[in-house]
């Protein structure tokens, strides 16, 4: 059957009054035309997502018709696999002292075969004013927290990561280190972290 849509719903299209949506589908990258899923005389935009192994975007291939989709096999670090086991770290209670530097949470490196995301990070501090908090892989800062200075969320209940999280692959350490940049010492400091490895199917 052939799919149609108003013109009014394709950009680029300024003439005639209808058009086979199977052509235009064709022409323009992520969209794919109505019909596979059930949607009407549509035009629908498929899941895509970026793959942080390979630093590009993707699309989820569809599943045969019948069948579910296996995002936990082609997006391991957004869809836990039934087979990942868990990351949940909390540092002990610490006092930082003035212009100190304490890292409070060391994973040691993921082993070969295995890779992670960590995804959720909460935070406790009497004052978090002067304190600089940071995520440390191999001696790197990296992001989304990198010199913070405000609490991100609470260590009782940490906050979720943007985006996918922070993704760990294998041989890759994992470290939050906090630097006190006050004049004061600052106590009650702690710090924990949530997520998960998985085996990546090389070793």
């Amino acid at each position: 059957m052939r799919r149609y849509v108003p013109l009014a719903q394709l950009p680029g299209v300024t003439n005639g009054s209808s058009i086979d949506v199977r052509q235009y589908a064709a022409r323009i990258p992520f969209l794919q035309p109505s019909g596979a899923s059930g949607a009407p005389l549509a035009s629908e935009r498929p899941f895509i997502v970026f793959n942080e192994q390979t630093q590009r975007y993707e699309s989820a291939a569809p599943p045969a018709e019948g069948a579910p989709a296996d995002l936990t096999h082609q997006f391991p670090w957004l869809f836990a696999p039934v087979d990942s086991f868990p990351i949940v770290n909390a540092s002990t209670i610490q006092v930082i002292a003035a212009g100190g530097t304490v890292t409070l949470i060391t994973l040691a490196e993921a082993q070969r075969g295995y890779a992670g995301v960590i995804n959720a990070f909460g935070a406790a501090a009497a004052d978090f004013a002067d304190l600089l908090w940071s995520f440390v892989i191999k001696g790197r800062a990296v992001q989304p927290i990198t010199n913070i200075n405000f609490q991100f969320g609470p260590v009782n209940d940490p906050k979720a990561l943007p985006g996918a999280g922070v993704f760990l692959n294998p041989g890759d350490d994992f470290n939050v280190t906090v630097r006190n940049a006050g004049a004061l010492a600052v106590a009650g400091v702690q710090a924990r972290i949530e997520g998960y490895y998985w085996r990546t199917g090389v070793s």
